[in-house]
């Protein structure tokens, strides 16, 4: 059976850009490469690469189109989400390695010639506000292969509260972005308790290589996953015991005038935890029921809307936001 090499690697790298592409798309594809060719003529060169070249898997149909064998690789459409997550979620265009990565990815594309003048347009940059210090990048590093090697961390931390700088020692479990700057978060090393730990604030950091793998990173990032949607913002609980006192706790509502009601009823499930009803008293306002362990970033948010939104109850909230309040009138005499 001849081989042709050119045709091959055109095959190859159509696949590539194309994962799941059938036996018929093949042919357009090659077709409009001004390389003229049959189905047959195509079929013999899937046996090829099938049979003696082994990038194929070796099956009679592929029903789910052709990819290739013990290859990753990502259509065009899954790079346009790749590139969307990146721009929406990444938030760290600024870094070396992502643009490297943004860049190269456009460049495919481009390539490609599949989707030349599709370049993904949401290019959503996050600003960190927190000073880096001069060993940022070495830390972040640290971290991330932590992450990777399920490996704990001795670190230094301080905060504006405490005095002097601690140091802790925990698993790294995943960073994200929260506002304007990004966070790690870290569980003890032995006890079951997540804690965010600002990068800014990290002075030192050292990998522990001789210290016990965390065999339960996969269940840890689910746990922390969880928590996070059960609080608001960084203030969520630490552990899954905290999650459970919460259901102690006194229920939280808030209630929003008739201006932001349809703002708030536009995003009902703006919480997991939470539920947003109508009034039922006909003046046209919304209420905002949920249980917090924590709730001072929420209150944060509740105050953002000025008068035009409150704690209805329980009532040692709304005492304490009395309070607060007072003592802002105070400052504005």
């Amino acid at each position: 059976m001849s081989i042709n090499l050119h045709r091959l690697g055109a095959i190859v790298k159509i696949i590539a850009n194309q994962p799941g592409i059938t036996l018929s798309g093949l042919v357009r594809a090659l077709n409009h490469q001004k390389i003229s060719v049959t189905e047959r003529t195509i079929a013999k060169d899937i046996l090829i690469l099938k049979n003696e070249l082994e990038l194929l898997p070796n099956k009679e149909r592929l029903r789910s189109g052709y990819s290739l064998s013990e290859i990753f690789s990502l259509s065009s459409q899954e790079i346009d989400l790749v590139l969307d997550a990146m721009h929406t979620f990444g938030a760290k265009l600024s870094d070396e390695e992502a643009s490297q990565l943004r860049d190269r990815l456009l460049a495919f594309i481009q390539e490609s010639g599949t989707n030349a003048k599709k370049v993904p347009g949401r290019t959503i940059s996050h600003r960190t506000i927190y000073k880096k210090t001069k060993d940022h990048a070495d830390i972040e590093r640290l971290l991330l292969a932590s992450i990777r090697l399920r490996l704990p961390v001795v670190y230094t931390y301080k905060t504006p509260r405490l005095a002097q700088a601690e140091r802790f020692t925990g698993y790294p479990i995943l960073m994200l972005f929260h506002e304007r700057g990004w966070y790690c978060i870290v569980k003890d090393q032995d006890a079951q308790r997540f804690h965010p730990r600002r990068m800014d604030r990290i002075s030192e950091c050292a990998q522990l290589s001789q210290g016990l793998s965390n065999e339960s990173h996969e269940e840890d990032i689910r746990e922390v996953q969880f928590l996070i949607s059960a609080g608001w913002g960084m203030s969520f609980p630490r552990s899954m015991q905290e999650y459970k006192e919460t259901e102690n706790k006194p229920k939280i509502v808030a209630r929003f005038d008739r201006t932001k009601a349809g703002y708030i009823l536009e995003a009902v499930e703006r919480h997991p935890l939470a539920k947003v009803v109508p009034a039922k008293d006909g003046t046209g306002e919304v209420e905002f029921h949920i249980k917090l362990h924590n709730p001072n970033e929420f209150l944060f948010w509740i105050r953002s809307f000025g008068a035009q939104a409150w704690i209805v109850e329980p009532e040692s909230l709304r005492q304490k936001e009395r309070a607060e309040i007072a003592r802002m009138m105070h400052k504005y005499e």
